[in-house]
């Protein structure tokens, strides 16, 4: 604020220009402080949050909402599997990383074949959603501009890894999410 009436009274061109590089500094340094506090603030997943489909159970219904041209093999969203559902947490993070992948989809490559692959593997759940090219204009709609980052910080908070990268004409997103069977 002090940056701003600061650049508003400055007189000369030169302390206007240096005043407005310091409120955009701030007005960055302030957003990435707050991203950074609430990502240290995220609750772990609760029973709550998978009971409101936030969880496994709830990815073919992302899937299904994407539209015709997005299909799933979600081998590890049905039933359980031998040593129990994976923990909360990690089966909300895979929900979180479809359901900003095909966010994404929608903003940047709307119309676009879609896959989503969630299996499980010896210990981990492996997600995997890939587009192609879109095939009508993206739509003007924000953009946040942190959700690939916050996915590869909740991958890395659990001992997985994310990668995120265009591919094929379209764009991959694949994350590797471990955790102890019982």
């Amino acid at each position: 604020v002090q940056s701003g009436a600061l650049e508003a009274t400055a007189t000369g061109p030169q302390a206007r220009a240096a005043a407005g590089a310091v409120r955009e500094l701030s007005r960055d340094a302030l957003d990435e402080l707050r991203r950074m506090v609430g990502l240290l603030r995220l609750p772990a997943a609760t029973a709550q949050e998978l009971a409101a489909g936030q969880g496994l159970a709830g990815i073919p219904a992302l899937v299904e909402a994407a539209g015709p041209q997005t299909h799933g093999d979600l081998a590890a969203a049905g039933e359980e599997q031998d040593g129990g559902a994976p923990p909360a947490e990690v089966q909300h993070a895979a929900y979180r990383i479809v359901q900003e992948a095909l966010t994404n989809v929608r903003k940047h490559a709307p119309g676009a074949r879609t896959e989503v692959l969630v299996r499980r593997a010896r210990g981990e759940l492996l997600v995997e959603v890939r587009n192609g090219p879109g095939t009508q204009p993206p739509p003007a709609m924000p953009s946040g501009g942190h959700g690939l980052a916050g996915l590869r910080e909740r991958a890395v908070q659990l001992g997985g890894d994310f990668h995120a990268q265009p591919a094929e004409g379209g764009f991959l997103v694949r994350a590797r999410l471990p955790f102890r069977e019982a």
